[in-house]
């Protein structure tokens, strides 16, 4: 399995690919929630308001404290679900996949696909969620998670030699600011939940069991004028395993009959260790490999995940010192406040949520929204559930989700909308599938 999506000719492919083998290999996980990617397809469908309206094995997920409430079904499994989050800031993945296949372009489509990318080059974000079950029976529900983020972005000389080569002469090249990150991890968790008095009060506790823990950095060329050659390193270094813990609390609430107030702190008491053994491995790539046909990189490309090499501290290249500065700075989850009022008409059956998130502490494993405000609807119909919802980070970050529910089968589906700090927008979609089964009577 490929770490990075490293090179703009095979990005696409790879994402792809990635994703595939992530969903063949790990079939007996559950997800555990994020900011872009809501734990399963009914809260994206809500735009993320869904704290209060979770019930079952959902309350893993949002607030253990649900598991007490009325409405509540004695058992509910969530099966085989995908949730996959992409985003790119600069060209749009259309634009993207059209710039993978430029060397072919005429030059003239060239020069403008190559127009849309910054000057400081472009930035792809994945984030990969793979929920398949999750077993809740009455106040208890147990779950296990996998989790994927990706983040790298890609300067723009290195865009242009792979749309139009190398030019011969030029010694301007640089690599600007192609580098990535990756961490991927299972999150084993138990939680609890039951009334006492007129509150129901619940915890979850999560064992976090780290997979990988990378940075990646492409270094500057290196430029032979009279030889008209030209050579880049990237290099990867890796963390390889980890653990650590997490614990959270919540409180829910009915004060009325159809209306919930619920609020959890995630994490409120957490842990996070990654190996202090380092890996590593890098790629040359040369002038005779920009243009190249896709074989080729396939063959590259393979050849350079098989060469993962320990980290001798007494041999050690100083490119893997400076890849692998700040590797682990904030990689652990942060404490997240989260709570949400939703109120469910019971003539229409219709149930709306507003809900609201905050990080209280630091750690990038959380997602990329630091507070968001969401806002959603969902109505139930014959033979079907509709869902709707908005939500913002308040700093101009925007997610629109619809959702449906038919059956055991849910979809979701959302379009993201954010800008960088020099104004560069930011656009992606967020998707999810899962099958869900619950019983239709609940307790008391």
């Amino acid at each position: 399995m490929f770490s990075l999506f490293i090179l703009p000719r095979v990005m696409i492919s790879r994402a792809v690919r990635y994703s595939t083998s992530l969903a063949t290999g790990l079939l007996l996980v559950a997800t555990h929630a994020a900011a872009q990617v809501p734990p399963t397809a009914r809260a994206l469908g809500m735009g993320g308001a869904y704290v209060a309206t979770a019930r079952g094995h959902e309350a893993l997920f949002l607030n253990p404290a649900n598991l007490g409430l009325p409405g509540t079904p004695y058992w509910s499994i969530a099966m085989p679900q995908i949730g996959i989050s992409g985003s790119t800031a600069g060209p749009t993945f259309p634009e993207l996949y059209e710039i993978i296949k430029a060397s072919k372009a005429e030059p003239s489509r060239r020069s403008e696909l190559l127009a849309q990318v910054p000057a400081d080059g472009m930035q792809i974000e994945m984030d990969a969620r793979l929920p398949l079950v999750a077993i809740q029976s009455r106040h208890l529900v147990l779950g296990a998670s996998y989790g994927s983020v990706v983040d790298h972005s890609i300067g723009k000389d290195l865009i242009d030699l792979f749309v139009n080569g190398y030019e011969e002469g030029r010694t301007d090249y640089t690599a600007g600011n192609t580098t990535g990150s990756r961490a991927t991890f299972v999150d084993f968790a138990a939680g609890y939940g039951r009334r006492v008095g007129p509150i129901s009060l619940g915890v979850t506790g999560h064992y976090i069991l780290g997979r990988t823990l990378s940075r990646a950095k492409l270094f500057e060329p290196r430029i032979d004028p009279g030889a008209e050659t030209i050579e880049v390193e990237y290099r990867e270094v890796m963390a390889r395993g980890g653990q650590g813990y997490g614990v959270d609390v919540g409180a829910a609430y009915q004060p009325a009959r159809g209306l919930t107030v619920s609020a959890v702190i995630a994490n409120a008491f957490a842990r996070m260790k990654w190996n202090e053994s380092l890996t590593t491995r890098s790629l040359l790539i040369t002038h005779d490999d920009f243009g190249a046909p896709s074989r080729h990189w396939e063959d590259k490309l393979s050849a350079y995940a098989r060469e993962e090499e320990d980290v001798d501290p007494d041999a050690t290249p100083l490119s893997v010192y400076e890849t692998a500065r700040d590797l682990y700075e904030g990689a652990y989850f942060p404490t997240t406040l989260r709570a949400g009022i939703a109120y469910r008409l019971e003539p229409t059956r219709t149930q709306v949520e507003a809900s609201y998130q905050r990080h209280l502490s630091a750690g990038r494993l959380g997602g990329a929204w630091e507070q968001g405000v969401a806002v959603g609807i969902q109505q139930r119909i014959p033979l079907l559930v509709l869902r709707g919802g908005a939500a913002t980070n308040l700093d101009g970050a925007t997610l629109l989700g619809v959702g449906i529910t038919l059956g055991s089968i849910e979809l979701g589906a959302a379009r993201l909308e954010d800008q960088m700090e020099n104004g560069t927008p930011r656009t992606g979609w967020v998707g999810t599938f899962g099958l869900n089964i619950r019983t239709r009577s609940s307790m008391p």
